[in-house]
């Protein structure tokens, strides 16, 4: 058989990008790796050394490779594996931290105009690697100010590490017993609002042959379970639900933005609405940390409330709906 020219020029061309993408993906990882804790409001940040070794090397020695990933249309993936991990990366150092689809359309485009400058930057005879660097994370941290403005309160300028903020996953049967639940007398399905990355009480409740869904930004939204969304963005329809659960999410988040001075309790005040509307008669709504706040003002005509005091500063509720 006579391969055409077309298809031994297309395969010239195919063949060292294959054989690049381990070494970029690699140097991405490397990246988010070595640069996770680093306070971008730093002050003193030396810029020049952002960028690793493994990028580096991908930027000098792979010129031709990059271009003809840019020329075939197969940069896209690459950005947008940058702008996942460095979501990732956020939410996982400060959980109290969130991005609406603008603002992540917006980090997105943070990182295009990265890869499009490193492309600009390797046909030029005198790079600047500095001046690269320097913009782009001068972008990221105005993006980050602007999407979470309270992020810079907690990690001030003399301070090169960041302020770690992060939320620990807990085994189902921890959430089981600090939540109070019988699982005997749960109505299904069931949601665990911030089941985590690895959705334990999920997976637990459906071992033990119950219809369980779990919802976090970081699950894996390849499971048929599982939602990977925000729960602000999530939409919880009228009547779908026989329990939900929420341990250490929703409700800490709630009571987050309602102290905060930026915090958007009034978004987080209709969700709450929103999440006990989806809850089928005699359905309840399991979570910590409480909510007297807000909780003082449900009809007691519709809903039943049980308040269990963990210790002097913690209580967990139950909010059952009646009718």
């Amino acid at each position: 058989m006579i391969t055409s020219p077309a298809f031994f020029i297309l395969d010239q061309l195919i063949i060292p990008i294959v054989a690049i993408d381990d070494k970029i993906r690699k140097s991405i990882e490397a990246q988010f790796l070595a640069n996770k804790r680093k306070n971008l409001f730093y002050k003193q940040a030396d810029c020049n050394t952002h960028f690793q070794p493994e990028t580096l090397d991908i930027i000098r020695n792979h010129k031709e490779e990059l271009e003809q990933i840019d020329r075939l249309g197969l940069s896209a993936k690459w950005i947008d594996l940058m702008t996942d991990m460095a979501l990732h990366t956020f939410y996982t150092s400060n959980q109290f931290v969130s991005f609406n689809q603008n603002q992540i359309h917006e980090l997105r485009e943070i990182y295009k105009t990265l890869w499009d400058e490193i492309l600009s930057e390797i046909t030029q005879d005198n790079a600047n690697y500095q001046k690269l660097q320097k913009s782009h994370l001068e972008r990221l941290s105005d993006w980050l100010l602007r999407s979470n403005s309270f992020v810079k309160e907690i990690n001030k300028e003399d301070n090169p590490q960041i302020t770690n903020v992060i939320c620990a996953e807990y085994s189902a049967l921890l959430q089981i017993d600090l939540l109070q639940i019988d699982i005997r007398n749960l109505i299904e399905p069931i949601l665990d609002i911030g089941c985590g990355e690895n959705a334990w009480l999920v997976k637990y409740l459906r071992e033990h042959g119950l219809d369980a869904y779990g919802l976090d930004r970081l699950t894996d939204n390849s499971c048929d379970y599982l939602f990977c969304s925000s729960w602000l963005e999530f939409e919880f329809k009228p009547l779908q639900w026989g329990t939900i659960i929420s341990n250490l999410s929703f409700a800490l988040h709630f009571t987050n933005h309602n102290l905060r001075k930026d915090g958007d309790y009034i978004a987080y005040a209709k969700k709450y609405t929103e999440i006990l509307n989806s809850l089928k008669t005699n359905g309840s709504f399991y979570y910590a940390p409480s909510l007297p706040f807000i909780e003082t003002y449900l009809p007691l005509n519709k809903y039943r409330i049980v308040n269990e005091r963990i210790n002097e500063n913690f209580s967990c509720s139950t909010v059952k709906k009646i009718i």
